[in-house]
């Protein structure tokens, strides 16, 4: 029986050629705690970063346009009271028992000063009242809120401020053949009494005469269409509330 066939030297040296084994300074093992091998990556697909969109820009408000400019909105609401032009824009003020210039509860105005106009008579109202008795007479009023602004408690004529009006008391009785009654309808001027009277009597008002009282000077008597006479004094503006 034939042995075993022999592989040539030369065809030996062609396969370990093609194969080459592991050499002697390459062991098959790694030795113990050596390098380990860096784990496989994920086989998943990489997440890609998400587009960013352009930055849309906010609309500012205009400094110069109004709620009541903006289209679709009318210009010609009417205004209400406390409520300013455009809408919805209030604007308030103080309740109205609070109100500058009021006081009481009937919300009374506070007496300010007259504004004068040269070209008028500058007319304000001072009824005179007679009275009885003086001290009596003003300690009524002064009941209802007044106080003395000229004269005396104990003499013939006084001067009191009530509320927003001055009103005169003198003890004397009326005249009733000058149409005098208890209360006479007078009245003080800040335009100079001559130059009163010659407009008067340019507008066709009765001018009875120009007298003068003991306590109050110079004064213009004039008569209503009805014989009612009227006193005018004149005052300065400063005096006058």
């Amino acid at each position: 029986m034939p042995g075993p066939r022999r592989t040539p030297p030369a065809e030996e040296a062609a396969l370990a050629a093609a194969h080459p084994g592991p050499s002697a300074a390459e062991p098959l093992d790694p030795p113990a705690g050596g390098p380990t091998a860096a784990p496989a990556a994920s086989a998943g697909p990489t997440p890609r970063p998400r587009p960013t969109s352009a930055a849309v820009p906010i609309p500012q408000a205009d400094p110069g346009r109004t709620f009541a400019d903006r289209p679709g909105r009318s210009n010609s609401h009417p205004t209400e009271p406390g409520q300013a032009h455009g809408g919805n824009q209030r604007t308030f003020g103080p309740a109205p028992a609070h109100r500058p210039g009021t006081a009481g509860v009937a919300g009374a105005p506070t007496p300010r000063p007259l504004l004068v106009n040269p070209m008028l008579p500058g007319l304000q109202l001072q009824p005179m009242v007679h009275v009885d008795d003086m001290a009596s007479a003003v300690d009524f009023y002064e009941k209802l809120g007044g106080e003395v602004n000229h004269g005396d408690r104990d003499g013939d004529w006084v001067l009191m401020q009530v509320g927003t009006a001055q009103i005169g008391l003198v003890t004397r009785p009326p005249d009733a053949s000058r149409g005098e009654s208890t209360v006479e309808l007078n009245f003080t001027a800040t335009m100079p009494l001559a130059r009163l009277e010659r407009m008067l009597r340019e507008r066709g008002v009765t001018v009875v005469e120009v007298a003068t009282d003991r306590d109050l000077g110079t004064r213009l008597h004039v008569e209503t269409p009805e014989g009612m006479p009227i006193k005018i004094h004149q005052v300065e503006p400063d005096l006058m509330v």
